[in-house]
């Protein structure tokens, strides 16, 4: 308990801003190519890198007399989660793709399970891939349209710049030399040639958006769109119906899409609206016409309109606005619009024939509730997939389907009532100690700070 305080070198800097000087004893700390520090930490400064494992170790030596009410904390709380797991599987024409946890396993394992035969097959063993990193993160996985090729991004080092890797799902096989320094996003060609992907540029922004022919090197990837504003962000995402590659670029208030019909194999982007300052919208696309979820015209909550694709920049009503709903969240399928909105606290969903424009309303029992929309990958359907929950009601995930007004319960998670427990041991164990920590910690915060 008695070990020194870690002290760094103090070298006096001042910068002058707006006429204040400021004074700035650290500023030595922050390294010029702490950029490149990120990706390869071995490049950290070895003066900052000898204080942070000194201030670990004086850590560790101050509150090692709660080791053991740190394991049991931490034990308890392992205990309230679910040993193994697994997600409700998702239906793509003859397959179900979904992931499952092994017991004691951190890492997913991605599957799938043909419908006609009955057999499953690992896509991704994100526990075996994970055994030769220290760090091991998936932001994102997809598969081709022919179910043979799968593309996903790992991240192994923690810097959120992801690496794309596409492989050969039966042959295990890599199809592409790695792509570096990427998002989560991967859109699949209708040819299953191609994949389109965003880039990060040296500021972390995500900024451009490549297209790259499978078994080619990265270097030769297509470029067709860059975002040149600082202060917009690009993603992608494909069509419900698979028609169309959308390119969103936006930053908190503004936002605006381009389009490439993938049916044409088009490479040159359609800009689809103009951006105009505090202007949002997203897109879908149903057969000849868009839908677009936008607050133009000064609808704050939001309403959905429609433009037909020979005049896409002609938006008409199509869902009209009401100052008491707020539309979070729509699903566009072939025969049906399925929309979430929130009157007055509460959430509904709504569900909209396209064909006779009659609609109707998902009911619930409970007053305080969430509701989330899971867009699946099926247009051709009258079935869509929800998620509830409440304070009395955990996590269930229903389908349901439009055409009979039925539903059916796919998943309930384990409710578990730790709240009371930790509760009763943070009052008991924890807090106190807390409190008389705080107290003899007084002395040596002030020996640091001066």
């Amino acid at each position: 308990m008695n070990a020194s305080v870690p002290k760094i070198n103090k070298i006096l800097s001042t910068v002058k801003i707006h006429n204040e000087e400021l004074i700035d004893n650290y500023s030595w700390i922050k390294q010029k190519d702490w950029k490149e520090v990120i990706l390869n930490p071995n490049k950290l400064n070895t003066q900052v890198k000898k204080y942070l494992d000194e201030e670990n170790l004086f850590k560790d030596n101050q509150l090692k007399d709660i080791n053991d009410i740190e394991k049991k904390l931490f034990e308890e709380l392992k205990s309230k989660i679910k040993n193994e797991d697994n997600s409700v599987p998702k239906k793509d024409g003859n397959y179900l793709y979904g992931y499952k946890y092994n017991k004691n396993s951190e890492y997913p394992i991605y599957y799938r399970k043909n419908t006609t035969n009955n057999s499953e097959e690992i896509i991704l063993d994100c526990e075996k891939k994970s055994k030769t990193h220290t760090y091991f993160n998936v932001a994102s996985i997809s598969h081709s349209h022919d179910h043979r090729h799968v593309a996903y991004n790992i991240d192994t080092n923690g810097s959120e710049y992801f690496s794309i890797f596409i492989e050969d799902i039966q042959k295990q096989e890599l199809l592409s030399p790695e792509i570096k320094n990427t998002t989560g996003d991967i859109v699949w060609s209708l040819d299953n040639n191609y994949i389109f992907y965003v880039r990060l540029d040296q500021n972390h922004r995500p900024t451009k958006v490549f297209k790259h022919k499978i078994g080619s090197n990265s270097e030769k990837d297509l470029l067709i769109y860059e975002e040149k504003d600082p202060s917009f962000f690009c993603s992608i995402n494909l069509s419900k119906n698979k028609n169309y590659l959308f390119i969103r670029t936006a930053d908190h208030e503004t936002s605006e899409y381009l389009f490439i019909n993938l049916k044409l194999n088009e490479i040159t982007p359609t800009l689809f609206k103009k951006r105009v300052k505090k202007i949002e919208y997203d897109l879908e696309h149903h057969e000849k016409f868009f839908l677009i979820s936008t607050n133009i015209d000064n609808a704050k909550n939001f309403k959905i309109m429609i433009s037909h694709e020979e005049s896409y920049q002609k938006w008409e009503e199509f869902i009209p606005y009401q100052k008491v709903n707020l539309i979070l969240d729509f699903i566009l399928l072939k025969d049906w619009l399925v929309r979430l909105e929130r009157t007055e606290g509460s959430e509904n969903i709504i569900i909209l024939n396209l064909n006779n424009k009659n609609q109707h309303k998902i009911s619930f029992n409970e007053e305080a509730y969430n509701l989330s929309l899971d867009h699946g990958y099926e247009y051709e359907t009258d079935t869509f997939r929800y998620s509830y929950s409440s304070p009395t009601t955990p996590k269930s995930v229903f389908d349901y389907d439009c055409k009979s007004k039925k539903q059916e319960l796919k998943k309930l998670k384990k409710f578990l009532l730790v709240i009371i427990k930790m509760i009763i041991f943070v009052k008991k164990y924890l807090l106190p100690h807390m409190i008389m920590k705080k107290f003899q910690s007084q002395s040596f915060t002030k020996k640091v700070l001066n």
